[in-house]
């Protein structure tokens, strides 16, 4: 036995189309044909067909934005590096900072010396027996 709680809508309307049509294809149910419920109902496949058709338009929008994306960000690091060479701005000026680059006299070294553990000397206890 089937449950049909966990069945889609559309799978439910499939079964009912096909046992309709195996059992008693000529009987009217509540005043509807098989065809008039199949015609009624449609609209369920319409539906459906253009969400999946809209989800696949997405998807390829998607990939459009990310390579857009990705041509924009070569773009302005090949602008960057122009403006780092270009000798009346060079990698210290306002221009560089205000496009999102750390200015050359602002950056941190990047030499990290770790600290020299200070090892205490103790005396050595004294066994007092």
């Amino acid at each position: 036995m089937s449950n049909i709680r966990n069945q889609t809508v559309p799978a439910r309307r499939n079964q009912f189309i096909d046992s309709w049509r195996k059992f008693a294809p000529e009987l009217t149910l509540a005043g509807v044909t098989l065809a008039q419920f199949e015609a009624e109902t449609q609209e369920l496949a319409d539906v459906r067909q253009r969400l999946n058709e809209a989800k696949t338009e997405v998807a390829g929008v998607i990939i459009d934005r990310q390579q857009a994306d990705d041509r924009a960000r070569e773009k302005m690091i090949l602008l960057a590096h122009a403006l780092r060479g270009d000798p009346a701005y060079g990698e210290d000026c306002a221009f560089y900072r205000a496009i999102g680059f750390v200015p050359k006299s602002e950056r941190k070294s990047s030499i990290r010396r770790n600290p020299v553990p200070v090892v205490m000397a103790t005396a050595p206890a004294v066994n007092v027996a």
